[in-house]
Parts: structure tokens; C-alpha cells; sequence
């Protein structure tokens, strides 16, 4: 039980990490204490560098000036059970300082299906001001956000050079999705190149991070509509699964919005929601989130 807690607290503490935008370098398991080399990037793009180390066990005086030793020009964050380290954060109060789930509007908007209809077809709407494509991968975080109940990190552009998705999120504990929004006039279009380029995004999070939270589960992606075919969107996802062991959900804004406002109207229920259920079907349908939780509702459990 003790090792099932600390690999949980392990989880935690990683997945908030990643939630808040933290990316990285390298990270080291040792007997006492994880050390995490990352970093941030602050409003203006500039990459602020860290060593996050959480403790497992007493820190040792030794060990704490080698630590101390190691972080020239790097700012230094301990953080641990207040037993188990010299000075620095308990995980209790280093979590609550990196903040909870964003809270956005958006979806609360009398206009939203409308708004993100429009964005989703790389059109600007009426009384909102900025790029299209980029509104709408707002939008998408937004919007997805409401329906996992739970932080959405967007990745934005700040490391171009990198394989990186517009975002990733937790609906539930080690079950991460990544998400790309794509605004197309004329409806988004799958290449082999995408699948290429779906596959490396979900390579490179497993590489660094499935230790901790769990390989990448789906891929949902964002579209006003798509322009192939539903064979050839089911060879795509076959080509996904192959490659990477993932399978794409394909999500369209008409569905997003379905499953926004059944959300919405539901919203006690959210976290009881199977996702791994939902997500396991390559083409999003919001019916089902109602089938579940019209299910939860005959339990009588949550009123």
C-alpha cells in the first residue's frame, strides 16, 4: 500500500508539472529523491531554467549541498513531506502554488457553437478579433477543459524545434490524451505525413513521461469538418495505431459543441464520465457521454 501511495503521489506531482507548463531536460531517480532538470517559459518566450527535486526520503546534509551544488544558474524548488527535507515546499502547498484547473468562459458563451463552427472552418466570427486558427486552438483547450473538469495544458509554439501537439490533458489519473486543432476552409484532409507527425508527437511524450503518467492513451483531432472519406479516415486510424499503438478521435465541431452543452447541463456528473470508454471509438459521437451518464444517473449514486 505504501509503494502504491508514494508512485501516486510520483504521478501527481509529474502530471502537475507537465499541466503547468513545465518541460523536461532530464530527470533523475535516485534512493532519496527524483531530480527534475526543466523549464518554463515565461510571457515573453524566455526559457527559464529549474531543478525541481521531490523528496522520497530524508534528504541527507550531503546530499543536500551536492543538490545545492549542482543548480548554478538554475533556480532551485525542493519540495516533500515536511519530515523528509531541510527547507523548500510541502507537496501540498508547492501543487496549490502551481494553481488548479483554468477556468475559462468560453463555453459559457450564448454564442460558443456558432463561434467555434466557424473557427473550426478558419473563419474569423463576428466581434472576435485575432487568427482563426489560433482562436480555435484556444477554443479546443477550452471547450475541453469544461469536459474533463481537469487542466488543459496548450503547448502553443514555444518550442518550435520540438515534436509537440497543440495540447495534452488528464481526463482521469494515468490517462493522458493529446489533442491537435485544425482550422480548415475546406475541411481537414489526413496525409501519411500526418500520421508521421502524430506518431513522433506521441513518441516523444512516452519517451520522457509514460513512466510516470501512463503512455499517451488517444489522440483526438479538432476540425470544423474533415474532407475524407470514413474509409479513409479508418485507414488513417489504423496507420496511427500501427505506428504508435494509438488511435485517433476524430472530433468535429458540431459533436464538440454536443458535448459541451450535455456537459454543461450535467455537470455534477463529470467526473464519473468513462472516457476511456468514449475515447476508445475512433469517431467522436456526444450521444455517447449521454448514454454514460444517463447510466450514472440509474446508479443513484451522485445526486
Amino acid at each position: 500500500m505504501a509503494k502504491t501511495q508514494k508512485l501516486n503521489k510520483v504521478g501527481i506531482f509529474i502530471r502537475t508539472l507537465i499541466s503547468s507548463g513545465f518541460h523536461f531536460d532530464n530527470v533523475y531517480d535516485h534512493s532519496s529523491n527524483i531530480s527534475i532538470h526543466c523549464h518554463r517559459f515565461d510571457e515573453f518566450g524566455i526559457s527559464i531554467p529549474y531543478l525541481i527535486v521531490l523528496a522520497k526520503t530524508k534528504i541527507n546534509q550531503a546530499e543536500f549541498n551536492a543538490i545545492k551544488k549542482s543548480c548554478k544558474n538554475v533556480s532551485l524548488i525542493l519540495v516533500g513531506d515536511k519530515k523528509n527535507q531541510n527547507e523548500g515546499l510541502e507537496l501540498r502547498n508547492f501543487l496549490e502554488k502551481l494553481g488548479g484547473p483554468i477556468i475559462s468562459l468560453f463555453p459559457y458563451n450564448m454564442n460558443f457553437e456558432r463561434q467555434l463552427n466557424e473557427l473550426g472552418r478558419n473563419t474569423l466570427p463576428k466581434g472576435m478579433l485575432g487568427k482563426p486558427d489560433s482562436l480555435f486552438e484556444l477554443a479546443s483547450r477550452d471547450c475541453l477543459q469544461l469536459l474533463f473538469g481537469n487542466r488543459v495544458i496548450k503547448y502553443g509554439q514555444d518550442r518550435i524545434f520540438e515534436a509537440l501537439p497543440d495540447g495534452i490533458a488528464f481526463p482521469s489519473n494515468n490517462l493522458p490524451i493529446m489533442y491537435d486543432a485544425k482550422s480548415y476552409s475546406s475541411g481537414y484532409k489526413l496525409s501519411r505525413n500526418s500520421i508521421r507527425t502524430f506518431t513522433d508527437y506521441i513518441n516523444n511524450y512516452n519517451s520522457k513521461y509514460s513512466h510516470y503518467t501512463g503512455k499517451i492513451y488517444s489522440f483526438i483531432i479538432v476540425s470544423g469538418f474533415f474532407a475524407d472519406s470514413k474509409k479513409s479516415l479508418e485507414n488513417r486510424a489504423r496507420e496511427l495505431y500501427s505506428d504508435a499503438q494509438v488511435l485517433p478521435v476524430y472530433l468535429t465541431t458540431r459533436e464538440f459543441s454536443k458535448a459541451v452543452n450535455i456537459v454543461k447541463q450535467n455537470v455534477q456528473y463529470r467526473m464519473s464520465i468513462d472516457w476511456k470508454n468514449i475515447l476508445s471509438n475512433s469517431f467522436f459521437n456526444a450521444n455517447d457521454i449521454r448514454k454514460n451518464i444517463n447510466k450514472i444517473k440509474k446508479d443513484k449514486i451522485i445526486k
